[in-house]
């Protein structure tokens, strides 16, 4: 009888274990990991996220925009020989020479400056080092490169040259949006004059302005 009894409540105390057991609640499923948001442009002007005392340039055309420090010599946009081929031209050189902070020295005797041009050209002819010169006189090393700008794949040369002193120079084409059909490429088309005897420390100067150009989606 004691064996009944010890038997019954061993199989009680098993049912109610079980009944426990089933009244957990199951853990609730990882949650899915959230889709990453796709990145949204940032618009071209106004330009909010320059470098502090930088000051920003939109193009005429609406082509791009770019930030460069104030202390640069700026050049006044000269109208192109052939309208609706190429768009006013942005230009800073750096330093900055106006006749005030270097009154007694000409710019060409100054060291580690360069000069950033960048206009948009409606023309398929940039971005190769095919009898490509810079602006130099008796260019040489002449080599191709490419590079990443604004996620665009610029293709361009640099070499190797004088323009009135020993000079070096970057040219490189960024595809835009084309507006224009299939024959005509649409370009921003920039160019990099630097000199020593620091050119790689030049060269980062302008970099660091070139890094800041957005163009139109």
């Amino acid at each position: 009888m004691r064996l009944l009894i010890t038997m019954l409540l061993a199989a009680l105390i098993g049912a109610v274990a079980l009944a426990a057991c089933g009244d957990e609640e199951e853990p609730a499923p990882s949650p899915a990991p959230a889709s990453l948001a796709e990145a949204t442009p940032a618009p071209l002007w106004p330009r909010t996220d320059c470098p502090e005392g930088w000051l920003a340039y939109l193009d005429p055309d609406g082509y791009f925009s770019i930030c460069y420090p104030s202390n640069l010599s700026k050049s006044p946009g000269q109208t192109s020989a052939s309208p609706g081929n190429v768009g006013l031209p942005f230009n800073v050189t750096d330093p900055k020479n106006d006749g005030r902070l270097y009154p007694n020295i000409d710019v060409n005797e100054l060291t580690n400056t360069f000069s950033l041009n960048a206009a948009w050209v409606k023309s398929r002819g940039y971005g190769s080092c095919e009898n490509f010169s810079g602006g130099l006189f008796h260019a040489s090393n002449q080599k191709d490169v490419e590079m990443d700008i604004e996620g665009r794949l610029a293709t361009g040369c640099t070499a190797e040259g004088f323009s009135a002193r020993e000079t070096k120079v970057l040219s490189v084409a960024v595809p835009v949006e084309n507006p224009y059909g299939v024959e005509k490429a649409n370009l921003i088309l920039i160019y990099v004059h630097y000199t020593g005897p620091d050119y790689d420390a030049t060269f980062q100067r302008a970099q660091a302005i070139l890094e800041t150009l957005r163009i139109r989606p």
